[in-house]
């Protein structure tokens, strides 16, 4: 899960940054305020979703907000 977290959460490329905080270069274009609301990773070996409000990759986990078990669809205990 760690590897989908790093790529889900890289900014490394100015221009394309997968993950988007709404940057003043990007805005003075003209496609507006782009910026990443949420992540989700949807785990089918696990049966589980994960949902980040922040950027997943920061602190080896980001701002982890949710995880459900799809299976009954309640809250499960996060997983790494």
């Amino acid at each position: 899960m760690e590897g989908v977290r790093a790529i889900l959460g890289d900014t490394g490329d100015p221009a394309f940054p997968i993950y988007r905080v709404g940057d003043a270069e990007l805005n003075s274009t003209d496609h507006g305020t782009v910026l990443t609301l949420c992540t989700v990773v949807w785990d089918a070996q696990r049966g589980t979703m994960s949902v980040w409000t922040g950027n997943p990759a920061v602190n080896a986990g980001g701002s982890l907000q949710f995880v459900a078990d799809l299976r009954t669809l309640s809250p499960a205990v996060a997983a790494s």
